[in-house]
């Protein structure tokens, strides 16, 4: 696991080290949401067949006051192995609501892509947040993708895929991410109520045969069973033309647009538009 800042005086120099860097980010990862530490980013996607901005994956970035900012590999991860996730959850949960109704305002019709984690998959709190929001029609939930991981670990499936059925039921969408990373990415699809796959970056930015022969077969899956094709990781134009003769619907990487606060955002989608 990489920290951040190896240069710093605290950063660890042994086992030792990192196992108390490890419990001090713990703790003071406890919190960071109410004292203003963490912020919303959001990531553009963008349809391959008009060119439009038509999405954001809502990312999470945790400004750390002796750190700086910290790796969302690495808090993401502590988080996960404490409540401290539902807090985080229940953060993005609110900023991605903000951002749909923000853009809203201000004349785009977007929708947005949370990150779930597999502890969110075992509580009722995401159903539990959003789904008296889309009853009173503050919230369409066609506009919102909620995004498993295909690399993470879930010990109960069954409870991961009830869930995410009662997700369904709402009208909320869900994106099985990092498609093709892992070992689980069939057992997943079968299991899991699943209405997009995202192609991992690996594969992407992969220009062996062999992984272009695992995109084609995640695309020929998809048809097969109507979901949406997203590419993750598009960074230059040749990757971006692969995409496009491959045949997926949208995409997202460094080429298209850094993820970015809502502020600078709403400047992208006005520049975009411009030279569109």
């Amino acid at each position: 696991m990489n920290y951040p800042y190896p240069s710093d005086p605290a950063a660890p120099r042994s086992l030792g080290d990192l196992s108390r860097l490890h419990a001090n980010l713990a703790a003071d990862l406890d919190g960071a949401a109410e004292r203003g530490e963490l912020v919303a980013y959001f990531q553009p996607q963008i349809d391959l067949a008009t060119g439009r901005v038509v999405a954001a994956e809502a990312l999470c970035r945790w400004w750390h006051p002796r750190l700086g900012m910290v790796s969302p590999g690495v808090f993401i991860a502590i988080a996960e192995q404490s409540d401290v996730i539902h807090e985080v959850g229940a953060f993005m949960l609110e900023e991605s609501c903000s951002f749909l109704e923000e853009t809203s305002k201000n004349g785009h019709s977007l929708e947005v892509a949370i990150n779930v984690s597999p502890a969110q998959l075992t509580s009722t709190g995401v159903l539990d947040y959003l789904a008296p929001r889309i009853e009173s029609g503050a919230l369409d939930p066609q506009k919102i993708t909620l995004e498993v991981t295909e690399t993470i670990e879930i010990v109960d499936l069954g409870l991961a895929a009830a869930q995410l059925n009662a997700m369904r039921a709402i009208g909320l969408g869900v994106s099985l991410d990092d498609y093709g990373a892992g070992h689980s990415s069939a057992t997943q699809l079968g299991a899991l109520p699943v209405t997009e796959v995202k192609i991992d970056r690996s594969l992407v930015q992969g220009d062996s045969e062999d992984s272009r022969t695992q995109v084609a077969e995640v695309i020929d899956l998809a048809r097969e069973r109507g979901l949406r094709v997203v590419a993750e990781g598009v960074e230059n134009s040749e990757q971006n033309e692969y995409v496009v003769g491959a045949g997926c619907e949208r995409a997202q990487g460094f080429l298209l647009g850094r993820p970015m606060n809502l502020s600078k955002f709403d400047r992208y989608l006005t520049g975009w538009l411009a030279e569109a």
